[in-house]
């Protein structure tokens, strides 16, 4: 049950926010009462109040002084800033030390009954986040011994261990690599089975998707086996006695693919690196198994090989991945941070795809998308001095001459100090935005020239943000879900009417015959006619 402290050198103020918390029966115990700053401290360090009313003006040390002081002790506090109409300037301050809402006085009994409501469904909801956190985050231990997920993690993520270090840590583990290559194994469609079911029930699977592999293996101390993260594994394998070559490989992951899908009932899609000779190479060879599966078809359930893709690597072909650094920059400005450090791992896999034998090259593309994103962050608030700091400080560890998997950390390291280097209110789009969206591509679906962006103007969201937003509501993305819906409408006409499929293919937004019939028999497995034909003899 959360306890409250309030803050206040007016007793009659304390006292009477108390009586209303007690006659309105919100579940809060204790009430502790504080009449200036110093004491609120000390207090909020005894008590560990889940919640504070906190009066901005006070004697001695103000109500901001207090709360950072009880924010840096107790950062999961929920303040709430007890303010008059004359030091609302106070407040934008306040908000910035962590504070959650305030109250103006005098403070009516409704409002404090509506914000404690807020506040306590806020807790309810944060605990039950941490708890299955916990739980997962237990489980996991359980599932995968905690050396070998480290050692997997710092071979591919960070700097290899220091030659004697990995050789204790290989021997703990009873295991022997030598020639490594890296497969990823992603399970199809991840994000919408995350939706559907529990996480425990999500690390059995893993559990037994591991089992699959390490049966697979025969020798399972030949390899290392370790989560990227849920829904994906990633395998470091030896290829010094056998899987020298890319058909060994290749034949190896069918066989996983094909037991997975028949005893844990997902499809996978399995992505193959390079085989080097150096350890200190398989952040390569982890670099160009993610890019491998990037370019997996529609659907995944199949092995691809970094050979498949361009097995002679013309780099004078190269083409820097702008559409990543716009699409990265965009959701830095909304603070999507999820979001961002897995563009920027897509980024750093294709820099160093690309680059690994011109590292001054490589440096110098990193070097100035640190800028770019410095100069983001300056432009949505952060203090400059702030940015400036730690940018010069990134680039002095940059032109340091980092390896490969240093790189890697070294990026993500990085645009996680920055995005930290500024406060942001919470940005909640109209919560009738999407659906908004979704009617406007409903009601426009025929229009053959309707695109993300006008979606966007139309509801005023960012295109990126609405993107997004789709995805998560959905669970597809803007094309896959228009697309749908077209076919959908062009499956109503050809069972109902007459109409040509010419003038079908128009009426549902495709003006061009030819791409209609392909998007419809990749949707059905049938062409328009078949379909026709096969519903008329249903009839």
């Amino acid at each position: 049950m959360p306890g409250l402290l309030v803050v206040d050198d007016t007793a009659i103020i304390r006292s009477t926010i108390a009586k209303i918390v007690t006659r309105e029966h919100l579940n809060i115990t204790p009430i502790i009462e504080a009449d200036n700053g110093e004491e609120a401290v000390r207090l909020a360090q005894e008590h560990r109040p889940d919640i504070v009313f906190m009066d901005i003006k006070m004697p001695g040390m103000n109500g901001l002084q207090a709360t950072s002081l009880i924010r840096q002790d107790n950062p999961a506090a929920k303040i709430v800033m007890l303010t008059a109409y004359d030091e609302f300037s106070y407040v934008q301050e306040a908000l910035k030390l962590g504070a959650v809402d305030y109250l103006l006085k005098p403070v009516r009994p409704n409002k404090i009954v509506e914000v404690i409501s807020q506040i306590q469904t806020l807790i309810n909801e944060e605990r039950t986040q941490q708890q299955i956190f916990h739980e997962t985050r237990q489980q996991l231990k359980k599932a995968l011994p905690i050396i070998e997920a480290s050692l997997v993690d710092d071979l591919i993520f960070r700097q290899a261990p220091e030659p004697t270090l990995l050789k204790k840590n290989l021997r703990q583990l009873g295991k022997s690599i030598a020639a490594p290559v890296v497969m990823v194994i992603a399970i199809d469609d991840y994000n919408k089975i995350v939706k559907r079911l529990k996480p425990e029930i999500l690390l059995q699977h893993s559990d037994e998707i591991i089992e699959v592999i390490n049966r697979a293996l025969e020798q399972p101390a030949k390899a290392l086996v370790g989560y990227w993260q849920l829904g994906q594994l990633a395998v470091i394998l030896s290829t010094d006695q056998q899987w020298e070559t890319v058909t060994s490989q290749k034949a190896l992951a069918e066989v996983i693919r094909q037991n997975v899908a028949g005893q844990v009932h997902f499809t996978v899609t399995a992505g193959f690196g390079r085989r080097y000779d150096s350890l200190e190479n398989i952040a390569i060879s982890y670099a160009e198994a993610r890019l491998a599966q990037h370019h997996a078809p529609i659907g995944g359930n199949c092995v691809i090989h970094i050979a498949d893709i361009n097995p002679d690597s013309p780099r004078r072909s190269y083409v820097y991945p702008l559409t990543l650094e716009r699409e990265l920059l965009e959701n830095v400005r909304l603070k999507q941070e999820d979001i961002c450090l897995e563009l920027m791992n897509e980024i750093v896999d294709n820099l160093l795809y690309n680059y690994r034998q011109d590292p001054q090259i490589l440096y110098s593309y990193l070097a100035e998308l640190l800028t770019l994103i410095s100069r983001t962050m300056i432009e949505i608030g952060a203090p400059a001095a702030d940015v400036f700091h730690l940018s010069n400080h990134q680039m002095a560890v940059l032109f340091s001459a980092p390896s490969p998997a240093q790189l890697r950390a070294w990026a993500l390291n990085s645009l996680t100090e920055l995005l930290a280097t500024v406060e942001f209110e919470a940005t909640h789009p109209n919560p009738d935005a999407i659906q908004m969206a979704i009617e406007h591509i409903h009601k426009n679906h025929q229009n053959p020239d309707i695109s993300l962006n006008d979606v966007a103007k139309t509801v005023g969201l960012s295109q990126s943000h609405l993107a997004y937003l789709l995805k998560e509501r959905t669970g597809q993305s803007y094309t896959s879900y228009l697309s749908a819906l077209r076919i959908k409408h062009a499956k109503k006409l050809l069972r109902t009417t007459s109409m040509t499929i010419a003038a079908i293919a128009e009426s549902v937004g495709y003006p061009n015959a030819t791409h209609f019939y392909r998007i419809f028999r990749r949707e059905t497995g049938h062409t328009p006619k078949a379909y026709r034909d096969a519903k008329s003899h249903q009839a």
